[in-house]
């Protein structure tokens, strides 16, 4: 039987074992064709949920954008567990193709699941500079969250944004080429884990 028919047979047994299969192809073209049967069983049955994700996975960042607005909107169908991987399939879209899934993404920082808001933020601050201050709004209640690792990534994406920000004004100020400062935060600066947002909104917190 062709994977097609086996992933919408009902027999969710079947459906498991079909996408396993498609997983392990080495044809990315032929996993992208079923990427929308794959999508749709996201939902409450944990195995077939974990073979699907492991589909998405191997998809191409141009298919997963293709894709990206239905796998939001099955979120809250998914297993609980799980629904934080969903996010993280989206960290494979490039920020132009993120910014358009941006508006879906403010939703989930607010999400009960702190693993889904962790990512969510995370993925929001993946985001160009632009698209990234059009966003903040949405991600600075997020330094007050309960979970550290969620302040962190939101106090990240703040540092982000500032530490370009002042790339950009001392460029302009300075009249230089914008080569020789370095608009990229160092990988290896790290931003302070939970700090109230009062003592961020007035003073960069990278180091």
């Amino acid at each position: 039987m062709a994977i097609a028919a086996r992933l919408d047979s009902g027999d969710l047994e079947e459906v498991r074992r079909a996408l396993e299969e498609l997983s392990e192809l080495d044809d990315t073209v032929e996993i992208a064709a079923h990427a929308g049967a794959a999508v749709a069983h996201l939902g409450p049955e944990r195995d077939v949920c974990l073979a699907a994700l492991d589909v998405l996975d191997r998809l191409e960042p141009s298919a997963v954008a293709l894709h990206a607005e239905a796998m939001l909107a099955r979120l809250e169908a998914t297993d609980a567990g799980l629904r934080y991987r969903v996010v993280e399939v989206l960290a494979t879209l490039e920020p132009a193709a993120l910014e358009l899934v941006a508006p879906s993404v403010h939703a989930w920082v607010a999400h009960r699941d702190e693993g889904v808001r962790r990512r969510a933020v995370e993925l929001l601050g993946k985001l160009e500079p632009a698209a990234l201050a059009r966003s903040m709004e949405h991600i600075l209640p997020a330094l007050d969250d309960e979970d550290d690792d969620v302040r962190l990534v939101a106090t990240e994406a703040l540092c982000k944004l500032l530490t370009l920000t002042l790339t950009l004004t001392l460029t302009l100020t300075l009249n230089l080429p914008l080569a020789e400062l370095n608009p990229n935060p160092n990988p290896n600066r790290r931003c302070a884990s939970s700090p109230p947002r009062s003592s961020l909104l007035g003073l960069s917190s990278c180091r």
